[in-house]
């Protein structure tokens, strides 16, 4: 596999990065951040899932990263940063779950956990990423989480950083988006087989 690179630079319009291979780029901000440490973050998310085997999953988060900002060429009112968030949250996160329960069954306990986690940290107020990421790793089946699992949940709390570091939300709008990351994990766990029936 050839060599990926990574790079964060000051732009007009704030901190922006991007990401290379053979000299082309193949993934970038679509906008600038007001710091660069939320360049950078949502940077260290895309390489973690990389590094964690995640690659096949890599094109579509990607993708959703490249959605976030809107077209600023059309004169349009720019869309909301939430709805956004929430689009490639739906677009990107069932794809990731539904792939890490094919390659490995075992880590679906983990992903149903990962639902109820992030539902009670909507009803709780726990809306900080570092919350909902250490109630995850306090999840009894943690242990389950095979690193493509662990991409793909983290692929959806990325998207929701990225929002973060770009603009302050309300309680409301945080409690969206964490709900809407739950239906997303629980859209692309595969359903319970049904029983069979004993005849008698």
């Amino acid at each position: 596999m050839r060599s990926i690179t990574a790079q964060i630079w000051k732009a007009k319009d704030g901190w922006r990065w991007h990401m290379k291979r053979s000299g082309r780029i193949i993934a970038e901000s679509g906008e600038g951040y007001k710091r660069p440490s939320g360049a950078r973050k949502t940077l260290e998310h895309i390489i973690n899932a990389i590094q964690a085997g995640a690659i096949k999953i890599l094109p579509v988060v990607a993708a959703a990263l490249l959605l976030l900002p809107g077209c600023a060429t059309t004169g349009q009112p720019k869309p909301d940063p939430v709805a956004i968030t929430i689009t490639a949250i739906d677009t990107v996160v069932p794809i990731g779950v539904e792939y890490a329960a094919q390659q490995d069954p075992n880590c679906v306990p983990y992903l149903r956990a990962a639902v109820q986690v992030l539902n009670a940290a909507a009803a709780n107020g726990n809306y900080r990423p570092v919350e909902l990421l250490a109630a995850l790793d306090a999840s009894s089946t943690h242990e389950l989480a095979t690193p493509i699992a662990r991409a793909a949940v983290m692929a959806g709390i990325g998207l929701y950083q990225g929002l973060l570091q770009a603009q302050v939300i309300s309680n409301t709008q945080a409690v969206a988006i964490i709900n809407a990351l739950a239906g997303a994990i629980q859209s692309g766990i595969p359903p319970l087989a049904p029983s069979k029936a004993k005849r008698a």
